[in-house]
C-alpha cells in the first residue's frame, strides 16, 4: 500500500481490500482501516476504522489488535480508554508483536 515506484490509487485499493477483508484477511482489514482511519478517500471514519482493527485482531493478528490500542491511548480518536488500551496491548503481546510488550512495560499507575 505505499505505492513505491507508482501512483497510489486508495480507490482500486479499498475494492480489492474489501473483498480480501470480508474473504477473512486481516491484513487486508487493517489496511482498509487505515485507509478509512486516514481519511484517504473520505472524511476520516474512526468507528469504521475501529471495527476493521477488531475483525483482524479477533482473527489474533497482533498488528490488528495494536492499532486498537493506539487508538484507545489517542485522544485523537476516542476520549482516552487506557483499560481497553492495556488489554489490546496484552493481546498484541501475546500474538508476538514485541513492540506491544514494550508498550506494556511503558504503562505506569496513572494510566492503568
Amino acid at each position: 500500500m505505499n505505492g513505491f515506484g507508482i501512483k497510489q490509487n486508495f480507490s482500486k485499493a479499498k475494492t480489492v481490500l474489501e473483498k480480501s477483508c470480508s474473504m477473512s484477511d486481516p491484513v487486508a482489514c487493517i489496511n482498509l482501516g487505515i485507509i478509512a482511519r486516514d481519511g484517504k478517500l473520505s472524511e476520516p471514519d474512526f468507528r469504521l476504522a475501529e471495527m476493521l482493527f477488531t475483525k483482524a485482531c479477533s482473527m489474533e493478528n497482533d498488528r490488528g489488535c495494536e492499532y486498537l490500542a493506539y487508538m484507545c491511548v489517542d485522544d485523537t480518536y476516542f476520549p482516552h480508554d487506557y483499560r481497553k488500551a492495556r488489554y489490546y496491548f496484552e493481546l498484541a503481546c501475546s500474538y508476538g508483536n514485541d513492540g506491544s510488550c514494550r508498550e506494556l512495560e511503558n504503562f505506569t499507575v496513572e494510566n492503568q
